[in-house]
């Protein structure tokens, strides 16, 4: 659980703040109380610290909460899976909350919203792995469906109960679309984070296979018919994931890393990152077992279909991670294409030029259809 926003009450008596707990993010109050040495610790409860009290908790992702003047109400803008946006006002004493915009109504009215599954199954070695299926629009029991594997950034981030128009356009184009939270992830507890620290491509790699495995097992999904995407950490998976198996029809990589060893010296947080990722102090120490982690390394076997996109711009994964391996693989005669997007960066698919996140869907929707036709079979 990550904690972000801490706020004071205004008596002084508690603090508020955000964290998440399974992908959910919740509002929490924690009470405390003075210390012999004039401090503050965590107020006493039947002899025990107290812990956190979840004050306002639902499916949903926010970025921050303002109080109230009078401090008993608190709001907070909102997505859902279902919900572009929305800002919610909670009642700090009862938790109760009221919807006060809703902006996106006259849309959503007009158009079908995919069913969702929320699973749970054990990985390669029983730890358990948490995360959700959207089924397709339009599902219909009995048939089955192409998939596409979503893997999140980060890696210390995680997959929520929040909206994202990538997912649901999937799903409207007749994909179900599986998206879990790998060890690496956050809102398990920090050993859980830590999972995959000094294991890129190890057991974070069989999380997602894992997954993958479950999700078939349901019955609905058309294993013939399978398509893997991620960005930033997820671009790295995406990659590294083509040179180790070959079940996927197409891969699309964004804002990827290719090359551990060339991203130590031009990414933004290279050495620091690596240091703590990898447990490597400086390229040198480092250099085989960051090299033996690129897939860049093991281009030769790749035999998946892949499109790699990325920002001109991009300092945090720079251009050049998706040069490298778009090069290597035409070198090596392999089905690759590049695309490139100007005046934008890492953050092109969250809040880049509209135009330009328009032009991006639209070869992914291309690519996905020449490589895993969509539709129930």
């Amino acid at each position: 659980m990550g904690s972000t926003g801490l706020t004071w009450a205004p008596d002084g008596k508690a603090i508020y703040f955000v964290a998440d707990d399974r992908g959910a993010t919740q509002l929490y109050r924690l009470d405390l109380a003075a210390t012999e040495d004039g401090g503050l610790a965590p107020a006493l409860r039947d002899g025990r610290p107290a812990e956190p009290v979840v004050v306002a908790g639902r499916e949903g992702k926010f970025a921050g909460y303002v109080h109230g003047p009078e401090a008993t109400r608190s709001a907070r803008p909102l997505p859902g899976l279902f919900t572009p946006g929305a800002i919610y006002c909670v009642d700090l004493a009862g938790g109760g909350e009221t919807r006060v915009t809703a902006v996106n109504e006259a849309l959503l009215s007009r158009i079908r919203l995919p069913e969702l599954l929320e699973i749970e199954f054990a990985s390669h070695d029983g730890l358990p792995i948490h995360g959700w299926i959207l089924k397709p629009v339009g599902f219909e029991e009995g048939k089955k469906y192409p998939a596409v594997l979503q893997i999140h950034g980060g890696p210390h981030t995680c997959w929520g109960w929040s909206f994202s128009l990538e997912m649901q356009l999937m799903a409207a184009m007749g994909y179900a679309v599986i998206f879990v939270n790998p060890r690496g992830s956050t809102s398990y507890g920090q050993r859980f984070a830590y999972g995959c620290v000094g294991d890129y491509g190890g057991a974070d790699y069989k999380d997602l296979m894992a997954a993958v495995d479950y999700a078939i097992s349901l019955g609905f999904i058309d294993e013939s018919r399978l398509a893997v995407t991620g960005g930033s950490y997820g671009g790295f998976m995406t990659n590294w994931i083509v040179t180790q198996t070959n079940r996927f029809k197409a891969a699309i990589t964004h804002r990827s890393i290719s090359n551990w060893i060339s991203f130590w010296g031009v990414s933004d947080i290279g050495p620091t990152f690596m240091q703590f990722e990898f447990g490597h102090d400086s390229l040198w120490s480092g250099f085989e077992d960051m090299w033996e982690r690129s897939p860049l390394k093991h281009a030769e076997k790749v035999q998946t279909p892949i499109l790699i996109c990325h920002s001109e711009n991009d300092l945090r994964c720079p251009m050049e991670q998706a040069e490298q391996f778009y090069l290597a693989l035409k070198w090596l005669g392999k089905h690759a294409e590049l695309l490139r997007h100007p005046r934008s960066n890492h953050d092109l698919t969250r809040s880049g030029p509209p135009t330009l996140r328009v032009d991006r869907f639209k070869h992914i929707e291309r690519f996905l259809k020449e490589h895993v036709p969509p539709g129930a079979a």
